[in-house]
């Protein structure tokens, strides 16, 4: 067997201890057009929004950081958001991120987070999910804005 080695450290990673992050990959992505959905199930930003990682160690944890820049929702219209692995929200009986307006479109910056265990050493595709909870439009992303995912592999 040949142990990969940390160039930096000169530590191999099978003697590294449990909480060392193994490796971190990361996207920053912008588009001109908007995200949105009037769907009240939850529908996929698209494959442009989502991230692979290649786990070291199927048991690993992988830590999932999405910023969306701008987020918002016309008047009486609700936003929720959702990380997905493989394609399927990783929480599904709470609220990540909500957002709720009123008053017409108040715009919002989205931080989500998420973790859970790799479960095998193939890729995995991160991503976010969102729907709308009431009548009217929700967006997602607001073109133009920036938006980053980061995964970040942590050693058990």
């Amino acid at each position: 067997t040949i142990a990969l080695t940390n160039q930096l450290s000169g530590m191999t990673y099978e003697s590294m201890a449990a909480g060392s992050v193994i490796q971190v990959v990361t996207k920053t992505y912008s588009q001109i057009a908007a995200v949105s959905t009037t769907a009240s199930t939850y529908q996929a930003m698209g494959s442009a929004f989502e991230l692979a990682i290649t786990p070291k160690y199927a048991n690993s944890i992988i830590v999932v950081e999405v910023d969306s820049g701008m987020a918002y929702a016309t008047s009486n219209a609700g936003l929720l958001m959702n990380i997905t692995k493989a394609g399927s929200v990783m929480y599904s009986d709470n609220y990540p991120f909500y957002h709720r307006d009123t008053s017409g479109n108040l715009y919002s910056p989205v931080h989500l987070t998420a973790q859970g265990v790799a479960g095998g050493t193939s890729a995995i595709t991160y991503g976010v999910s969102f729907y709308c909870d009431g009548s009217g439009t929700v967006y997602a992303y607001h073109g133009t804005s920036s938006y980053n995912i980061k995964l970040t592999e942590i050693k058990q």
